[in-house]
């Protein structure tokens, strides 16, 4: 059936998730177990965080990140926000052509580098002139796309306007499957901004009831091959959060916000001591202060060493070009 994992399916692509994400081998994963797995959670201790690109270097993360560099090759006339593969060379982008929005997918030699022509992604099938796909996220590892669509023929786990997908794969060699509603996540609302922590046992995203309702975040854990009911991430009181961006550990999370104390989207960060802990209440100074303009700034992708965040923001542009359109920037932290 499209878009849906048999038993079969399911049960070996949580065996390679558990081998991935934790050092201990997932129950009924072993060699003699016939590719059987347990049914519970597995939030795992053992991360095994991707490498950082041989070629980013280092930075001191007690220091906080300077001002950020507008990224010229990927921001086209109709182009949006988007983020970046594990090694930051594939930029993941979202491109309006013919007056529907779709995932486009540019690429470099190096971070340093200047990205090349954006090409249709056409790992997510995309659909041509029929509704939209937005908020693109890899996992680090490679084996997950996560996307935000109002694609209304798309089976269970979709019921709404905006709903969280995904295309999964065993292993960055091979292609995506057809992509399918995230677990029991979406609503009749609005649902966006997808973000997996580094070893995809925990999904954040925002959700808000409709088009004029406030957003808040939220966040779900890995439940087998998929994800389990979500929560509100408490942050204390707000008028509305979007864009989560949690680091490679899950004790600081990166996010965008009209709280007092900002401008207007203010990027702000929130952290804590232990992930059985709820977060410490969030700051738009510290590490944070330079990314913020007096227009509207949101996070969109964090490096695996935490030395640079891209982000988007609508600020104006030193050329002349006009306030008001997104646009993607870097910032970096010192040596």
């Amino acid at each position: 059936m499209r878009g849906l994992y048999s038993r079969r399916a399911a049960v070996a692509y949580a065996c390679v998730f558990s081998t991935l994400a934790v050092a201990t081998t997932h129950a009924g994963c072993s060699p003699d177990s016939g590719g059987e797995a347990d049914a519970g959670p597995d939030r795992g201790g053992g991360i095994i965080p991707p490498p950082a690109p041989a070629d980013a270097g280092s930075c001191d993360l007690t220091k906080p990140f300077g001002d950020p560099a507008i990224i010229p090759s990927v921001n086209l006339p109709d182009a949006e926000s988007g983020t970046l593969s594990a090694d930051e060379r594939t930029f993941y982008n979202m491109v309006k052509k013919d007056g529907w929005w779709h995932i486009y997918a540019s690429k470099r030699q190096n971070v340093d580098g200047e990205f090349g022509p954006p090409q249709l992604f056409e790992g997510i099938r995309p659909k041509a002139n029929l509704p939209e796909d937005f908020d693109p996220f890899l996992s680090f590892d490679g084996t997950e796309f996560f996307f935000s669509s109002i694609r209304t023929d798309s089976g269970p786990g979709t019921p709404g306007h905006f709903d969280i997908m995904v295309a999964r794969r065993l292993s960055p060699d091979v292609p995506f499957d057809e992509p399918i509603g995230v677990g029991k996540i979406n609503t009749t609302g609005i649902e966006r901004a997808p973000a997996p922590v580094a070893n995809n046992s925990v999904l954040y995203f925002s959700s808000q009831a409709g088009e004029n309702a406030p957003a808040r975040i939220y966040k779900s854990a890995r439940w087998g091959a998929d994800f389990g009911a979500s929560e509100v991430v408490d942050l204390g009181p707000t008028p509305t959060d979007s864009s989560p961006l949690p680091d490679q550990s899950d004790l600081t999370l990166f996010f965008s916000s009209t709280r007092p104390g900002g401008q207007k989207d203010d990027i702000w960060v929130a952290r804590r001591q232990s992930v059985t802990e709820k977060f410490e209440p969030p700051t738009n100074t510290a590490d944070v202060a330079a990314l913020n303009s007096a227009w509207n700034d949101a996070p969109r992708w964090l490096s695996a060493d935490g030395c640079r965040i891209y982000l988007a923001s609508d600020r104006p542009i030193p050329n002349g070009a006009e306030a008001g359109k997104f646009r993607m920037y870097v910032a970096k932290r010192p040596k």
